[in-house]
């Protein structure tokens, strides 16, 4: 009798390690498969930039990029590999000035046309943010003159960027 209380004992013990393993293991590997996308992404994906955010006068933020480079960071806060198309929206600097907007990111390169006379002009950069890691982006000002509206201000404006987008 002593045998068998030891070998239900035994049986019951090694089933509710296994079951243990069985739920740890579980709920260690991820639900969905890691390449699926966030369905919204936009609340996964923020934008981080050396420049200070401003606001226009009906309260909308936008960024003034600098020459002769700006650099911005998109991060990835999701445990999810996200990827899409991020659209950035540019115009012109304050001295109204033309001149090529250079993007890179990673090891590809987009150039941008900035003229005087267009409110606003778009950019699509592919991207796939890893999760939890950033994506740096370098953006750089070609053939622009130098924009310094007010004298006591001492940036080198060359592009306003208005806003930006995750698709």
């Amino acid at each position: 009798m002593k045998k068998i209380g030891r070998i239900f004992s035994s049986l019951i013990s090694l089933t509710l390690f296994f079951f243990g393993v069985f739920v740890i293991t579980r709920v260690a590997i991820p639900l969905f498969d890691p390449k699926s996308n966030e369905i919204e992404k936009q609340k996964f994906v923020g934008m981080q930039s050396a420049i200070p955010m401003e606001f226009d006068s009906e309260n909308k933020p936008f960024w003034w990029m600098v020459q002769p480079d700006s650099y911005l960071k998109f991060t990835n806060s999701s445990d999810e590999e996200i990827v899409g198309e991020i659209n950035l929206v540019f115009s012109s600097n304050p001295c109204k000035g033309e001149g090529i907007v250079e993007i890179e990111y990673g090891v590809s390169l987009k150039k941008l046309e900035i003229k005087p006379n267009l409110e606003a002009q778009n950019i699509q950069i592919p991207i796939t943010l890893m999760p939890k890691k950033e994506f740096p982006v370098i953006i750089k000002f070609l053939g622009m003159e130098k924009c310094k509206p007010i004298e006591e201000d001492v940036r080198n404006f060359g592009a306003k960027l208005l806003s930006w987008n995750l698709r």
